[in-house]
């Protein structure tokens, strides 16, 4: 049976241009290296829902759309969002409104470069994964020597951590590992590490059910 993200958002894909449905997403089209689109998160209250504006950059592996980049959408009523299973075209209704709202804004960050200037309010997070982020965002936009840089910092950090945790449960370390990979691939040269970021990103559209939204060349550049 589909989900009720499926189902909203099934229909919303037959009134809406330029978004296609991926899973249980609805995604703005293109993707490229940065994926933008619309979650329906399942709360605990019966009915209720948290709607997701989406912004995600695929250059890092990742087993699902992660949200650090995103934002809730809430009506300007400021009323919670509720999917009625009886009535799913006036529930999508409520909901094509709210994405008609803020479709502009994720077309508006499509390449790496809109993606720093998205997140230029997060500079000096220390947190690690968004420091990974950075550092192959970094790379995306041709600053080869601030992505190494930054490498080499978690790189160091990753080796002065206390690994106890892992070693007693005898488990992987994968960011660690993923970081000490694009380190040791930069360091031997900067198109062994773009073709590293190249394989994962395409693993991710895989992983994701993001193919369909990444259109042919010719088709995409019609909706530049």
């Amino acid at each position: 049976m589909a989900s009720r993200a499926k189902k909203i958002f099934g229909l919303l894909r037959k009134t809406l241009s330029g978004v296609e449905l991926c899973n249980d997403m609805l995604v703005v089209l293109p993707t490229e290296h940065i994926v933008r689109g619309f979650l329906i998160e399942t709360s605990s209250t019966k009915d209720m829902i948290y709607f997701w504006k989406v912004v995600t950059p695929l250059h890092r592996p990742m087993r699902h759309v992660i949200l650090d980049y995103s934002d809730r959408v809430v009506p300007e009523t400021g009323e919670d969002i509720y999917i009625d299973r009886s009535a799913y075209k006036d529930s999508a209704e409520r909901i094509r409104a709210l994405v008609s709202a803020h479709m502009e804004d994720l077309r508006r960050i499509k390449t790496p470069k809109d993606f720093l200037r998205h997140i230029d309010w997060m500079m000096g997070n220390d947190s690690i994964l968004f420091r990974f982020d950075l550092a192959l965002t970094y790379f995306r936009v041709g600053e080869v020597r601030k992505c190494g840089d930054t490498l080499r910092a978690l790189d160091v950090e990753m080796d002065q951590r206390d690994r106890s945790y892992f070693e007693k449960y005898k488990l992987k370390d994968p960011v660690a590992d993923q970081i000490k990979e694009a380190r040791h691939a930069l360091q031997h040269s900067p198109h062994r590490l773009g073709s590293l970021i190249d394989r994962w990103e395409r693993e991710n559209v895989e992983r994701l059910g993001l193919e369909s939204s990444r259109l042919p060349l010719k088709a995409a550049s019609l909706l530049r």
